[in-house]
């Protein structure tokens, strides 16, 4: 099972897309893709809400709750989305 991020801008591209809760999103400092020593953990979140047009989250480190509206989102965001085999145990 791999795991993969994967750019926020080509993720909305797909008419399909949906967000799912423990899904985690990361603001990273350059348009590169995230390499594992680049990452600040305190830019990671995971999505606890969604509705329509934004999402709840909480961030990985900081326990920090905000909310995100996607049209607003400015920065280099990748999403990280979890294997539904893996939220199915935990739902």
């Amino acid at each position: 099972m791999t795991m993969e991020l994967q750019k926020l801008s080509d993720f909305f591209k797909n008419d399909n897309y949906k967000f799912q809760k423990l899904d985690y999103l990361y603001l990273h400092y350059k348009s590169d893709y995230p390499l594992s020593n680049e990452m600040d953990f305190k830019n990671f979140f995971f999505i606890i809400e969604i509705s329509v047009n934004k999402v709840k989250v909480m961030g990985l480190v900081t326990k920090e709750k905000k909310e995100f509206n996607f049209y607003d989102l400015k920065g280099n965001w990748w999403i990280l989305r979890i294997p539904e085999s893996i939220r199915k145990k935990l739902f």
